[in-house]
């Protein structure tokens, strides 16, 4: 029946799949909804007809006319018009009949379409010339190894790179055949901007295995440093305002006690870690899709995590997908995405210490000593269930975790249970939040003794510490995002260059980053409320996620900016 008495082409007027225009436009009104929604988030459907009439009456670049003058052969008299001809008085023009009308009609879109080719020509040279000032000519010989942008399978609207694949053969001058070794059709034709080479990396030799002959006493270099059992006291800073005999001193103290300083975690026996969910059903997730270097990196972290026996193989019903977190420096952090099991866990209660607290007691202190545990929810073990539970699922296996991973909820305090327990009666010269430990006193023999009894506790339980990350005796040191001692208190200098360079939000979210950043530190800045009020409006509910930034808010912006890059800093109180 459609061959016979059906339209020539089938197609729906408004489906992307029937008409390539119909999806660049559908791209445009995308763009357009989004932007309108943002400023009328309450009444935006009402005023659609007025979006798209004022769509349909610009003019196009490309063409020169608008989609209306193209359609109907004439302008379209729009609101302003209207108004014009009311305030000169202008008669309505006087009718044409029907045939009259239609020839002028045709006459006039055909003219009309003459132009527009005319001008859309024009358009695509113009267009070609900027295009072809940064394009490069490329081609791919059977057997290379290339590079595939390939849509990502959980969102058709994202894709990736993957790789490498083979080219088979070359259909034209920009379309290749693709070998595809990890698909159900191995074989799909690519055009050539969707393709980039691969360069494969060259074999290194890590070590020479063979007969040795020399003398017995040749040293022997260390390939791996960092995995030591004990780290060299020799990287604890030690501060410049003791004498050589408090230097001896010290250094014999951190002596006796040199198996604590390692870069290996410990395991703690005072504490384990528990995961209540109740009776819910075990919660089993897919594992995201890694390739090329990305897998190479979580193998390595996998490998890596296996020696420190931080995780093990495991046939747990539970399964949670791994996340790996590009860093600053180009290395990624693992990550377990915890999220479907930390919503059905049962919820720890116990408080965490207030930051302003412990600055408070720190301030006064002569003498300041700071420790940072290694890895430190790593030294904390998890009990039975509690492993099923941190089941993780990669393309490499199942594993589980045998000590406290990142992301649990319920991590920090278990962590924060623990340090209050170990160092319980030492409050007086001793704080901690978390995994950071600062030791504080007011004469050298005190904290002599002080810093002995901590170290003590952190070896009965079983506890390491980074040598790297301790300072000792010191005037000054940074604690909590601040720089506490000699009876002051400033914010840190790193974190005030990072508000001095933070740009101008755009957005709910920037907003939010920035107020939060500025809040911590907001008793270094008399009335910060009053000051911040212009922003802090902007990330009520109803206002537009793209923030609305005027001369108010940019005034409050720099205001606050200035009072924290001026160097504030406070006297510690006396109690």
């Amino acid at each position: 029946m459609a061959e016979m008495w059906g339209p020539a082409q089938l197609g729906l007027s408004v489906s992307p799949q029937s008409n390539g225009l119909v999806e660049r436009f559908n791209g445009t009104l995308k763009m357009m909804l989004k932007t309108f929604m943002n400023q009328h988030p309450q009444d935006w459907d009402k005023y659609l007809p007025h979006l798209l009439f004022a769509y349909r009456e610009v003019p196009q670049e490309s063409t020169g006319f608008s989609p209306f003058k193209l359609l109907y052969g004439r302008r379209v008299r729009g609101p302003l018009d209207l108004m014009r001809d009311e305030w000169e008085g202008k008669a309505a023009p006087e009718g044409k009949s029907v045939v009259e009308y239609v020839l002028t009609f045709r006459e006039r879109l055909a003219e009309l379409m003459g132009l527009a080719w005319e001008n859309l020509a024009r358009a695509q040279r113009r267009q070609k010339v900027w295009y072809d000032r940064t394009a490069r000519a490329r081609a791919f010989a059977t057997g290379d190894q290339v590079m595939v942008l390939i849509p990502v399978r959980r969102n058709k609207l994202q894709a990736a790179w993957e790789g490498p694949f083979k080219v088979i053969k070359q259909l034209n001058e920009v379309n290749y055949v693709v070998e595809l070794s990890n698909r159900a059709h191995h074989r799909r034709v690519y055009h050539v901007n969707m393709m980039k080479p691969y360069y494969d990396r060259g074999n290194v030799v890590l070590a020479v295995c063979g007969h040795w002959e020399g003398q017995g006493d040749d040293p022997l270099i260390d390939l791996f440093p960092g995995t030591k059992a004990g780290s060299p006291l020799e990287a604890i800073p030690l501060s410049d305002q003791l004498t050589p005999g408090q230097h001896a001193e010290i250094r014999g103290v951190l002596h006796l006690y040199r198996q604590l300083f390692s870069n290996q975690p410990g395991r703690t026996n005072l504490t384990v870690h528990r995961v209540e969910t109740g009776s819910h059903a075990p919660i089993r997730c897919s594992p995201f899709r890694v390739t090329g270097k990305t897998a190479q990196d979580l193998e390595r972290e996998v490998r890596d995590m296996l020696a420190l026996g931080v995780i093990q193989p495991s046939s747990s019903p539970w399964a949670s997908p791994v996340v790996l977190v590009p860093k600053k420096d180009g290395s990624i952090r693992f990550c377990v995405d915890y999220r479907k099991l930390n919503a059905i866990t049962v919820s720890d209660a116990y408080p965490m210490p207030r930051p302003d607290e412990l600055l408070d007691k720190l301030g006064g202190a002569r003498y300041l000593t700071t420790m940072d545990l290694t890895k430190g929810y790593w030294q904390v073990p998890l009990d039975t269930d509690a492993r099923l539970k941190s089941a993780f699922i990669t393309p490499l296996g199942l594993y589980e975790f045998l000590t406290l991973p990142f992301g649990l909820k319920g991590a920090p305090a278990t962590f924060q249970r623990l340090v209050d327990q170990l160092l319980r009666r030492m409050e007086s010269f001793a704080v901690v939040y978390i995994d950071d430990i600062c030791v504080f006193s007011q004469t050298w023999e005190d904290h002599m003794s002080q810093v002995k009894q901590v170290l003590d506790r952190l070896r009965k339980a079983g506890l390491t510490v980074k040598a790297e990350k301790c300072k000792v005796g010191m005037a000054e040191v940074s604690y909590l995002g601040h720089r506490v001692g000699s009876g002051c208190l400033k914010p840190e200098p790193a974190k005030v260059e990072v508000i001095r360079d933070w740009p101008a939000p755009q957005t709910k979210k920037q907003v939010q980053a920035f107020i939060g950043m500025a809040g911590y530190y907001r008793r270094f800045v008399p009335h910060f409320s009053a000051i911040a009020g212009p922003i802090t409006e902007l990330c009520k509910k109803g206002k537009p996620d793209k923030v609305i930034w005027t001369e108010q808010c940019q005034e409050a912006f720099r205001a606050l900016k200035e009072a924290l890059v001026s160097g504030p800093v406070l006297a510690n109180p006396d109690f």
